[in-house]
């Protein structure tokens, strides 16, 4: 009986010790400036640590048809749009981030950013869950 106790609070603790409170805003994003290799250059890298697991993401630059017929627009190139990869943060000086695996693939940096995508192991909400929205660069 004692063991079955001690086991029931070692696994309580367990339990408890890896629970996470989460609230509020829960990502960060950063504008792309560069890339040569696996070396992503932001705007502010302030809110990116190693370890984080992050998304590039390319969000807007598809042509779409801008004539005045019936086809106006309809998606005539996606450029990149949406493209989008994830990865993790292994390095980090000033605002070069290095990732550990990352193949570019995207034709240019223009409105590329970096979205920290933050992992819960055992999360609790404890108040609304916000994401920050997006400024458009």
């Amino acid at each position: 009986m004692k063991k079955i106790a001690f086991l029931l609070i070692l696994i309580s603790t367990a339990y408890s010790v890896t629970a996470q409170n989460i609230s509020g805003v829960i990502n960060d994003y950063a504008q792309v400036t560069g890339i040569n290799l696996n070396v992503i250059t932001l705007n502010n890298a302030a809110n990116f640590n190693i370890g984080d697991r992050i998304l590039i993401v390319k969000m807007k630059g598809a042509t779409i048809d801008q004539t005045n017929t019936n086809t106006y627009g309809d998606t005539l190139s996606m450029n990149d749009a949406g493209r989008y990869l994830f990865s993790n943060i292994i390095a980090k000086t000033a605002n070069d981030v290095t990732l550990d695996t990352f193949c570019n693939i995207f034709d240019t940096i223009q409105h590329i950013q970096m979205v920290r995508v933050p992992i819960y192991s055992n999360p609790t909400v404890t108040a609304t869950l916000t994401c920050t929205p997006w400024n458009g660069t």
